[in-house]
């Protein structure tokens, strides 16, 4: 029966297949602008003069927009597809972390609700691309290897903020590098072949 359908694919032509380590790369890499934003989050909210209390409560208010945004970005994969859902994400991504780096508060809001979209979409397009690339009988055994790619790229996050702020001398010049992580994700997303 097709519904009890085994992957034939071995690791090792996993492995050897370039749609694997593009799917991890690109994840990789917007995980690892997930978790430097969300790590710096409140202290960078208080280095703009917001008190602990209101920080806190932002970013509340960006996790439940990341709900929301999680809903809107699948839609959006079934709209146009999972390659383009990804290249306009890794896009809206760098824009939005772009916002933050701007002067102004309204720049900063803007980037608050973009962030909250974004957080909802990371988890479920690295999911939906590998579903797209392998299909739905090879989901599994490719997602076993593409996500551990995606792991070991998102826990240097700390290590390139680190590296990043020690660098330029502040959290603007580690965005930076994340708009630059973005840019590249789409661009990766840009060139998966179907």
């Amino acid at each position: 029966k097709e519904e009890t359908q085994e992957s034939t694919l071995t690791v090792w032509e996993i492995l050897r297949n370039k749609n694997t380590w593009l799917c991890g790369i690109i994840y990789g890499f917007l995980m690892i602008v997930t978790v430097g934003l969300m790590s710096q989050f409140i202290p960078r909210l208080m280095s703009f003069g917001f008190e602990e209390g209101t920080a806190t409560l932002l970013f509340s208010a960006v996790a439940l927009i990341g709900a929301v945004g999680s809903y809107l970005w699948g839609w959006l994969d079934q709209k146009i597809g999972t390659k383009r859902c990804s290249v306009v994400f890794s896009l809206w991504f760098g824009i939005a972390v772009l916002f933050n780096v701007l002067p102004g508060r309204a720049c900063l809001y803007i980037s608050l609700v973009m962030i909250g979209c974004a957080i909802g979409g990371t988890t479920n397009l690295s999911a939906s691309i590998v579903a797209t690339l392998f299909g739905r009988f090879d989901f599994a055994r490719a997602w076993m290897v593409v996500n551990p790619i995606t792991a070991i790229l998102r826990n240097c996050a700390y290590a390139i903020l680190a590296v990043a702020m020690e660098l330029t001398g502040s959290l603007d010049g580690a965005y930076l590098l994340f708009v630059g992580l973005c840019v590249v994700a789409a661009i990766l997303s840009a060139v998966i072949k179907q």
